[in-house]
């Protein structure tokens, strides 16, 4: 079930990627499935049932921006559009709490610093989150090779 759920996630974040960067737009017809399909595998394997802390974590962090965002005279949604939500509601049902907090936080840094190069307002936030994703399975990767060994590791996958 691991390397099915990174596959979906990477193919995902790549059509979402390439859509926010060129539309800004995170389809429904894609964002909608993806996250249904995480929901889904809760009910399937009942052992990611630790995976919802991820989903109160995304609930949290909507939270603070929309106080953040009132306190600035602005709408939550000219800050975070409701594609990422439910993109971040599906990455967050798919992936363990290290990964996901790793990908959000590395993603988060990265887009922040590209608008900061840039003087941009606003960015495209799934390529970002896509981003750190492939840096959390790779830094993922790297800790567990070394921590067991490279047999084990593959053994893990």
């Amino acid at each position: 079930m691991y390397l099915a759920t990174i596959f979906i996630n990477l193919v995902v974040f790549t059509i979402l990627s390439v859509f926010d960067i060129k539309h800004r737009i995170a389809p429904n017809y894609i964002t909608i499935p993806y996250m249904l399909f995480g929901i889904g595998i809760l009910f399937i394997d009942h052992t990611r049932i630790q995976y919802l802390l991820n989903t109160l974590e995304v609930s949290v962090i909507l939270v603070i921006l929309f106080i953040y965002s009132r306190l600035r005279g602005k709408n939550l949604t000219d800050m975070f559009g409701g594609g990422d939500v439910k993109v971040l509601i599906g990455f967050s049902l798919m992936s363990d709490f290290y990964t996901f907090n790793l990908s959000l936080i590395t993603g988060t840094l990265i887009g922040i610093i590209w608008a900061k190069v840039n003087s941009k307002n606003s960015i495209p936030f799934i390529p970002f989150l896509s981003s750190g994703y492939v840096i959390a399975l790779v830094v993922d990767f790297v800790i567990k090779q070394v921590r067991f060994g490279w047999y084990q590791v593959s053994s893990l996958l």
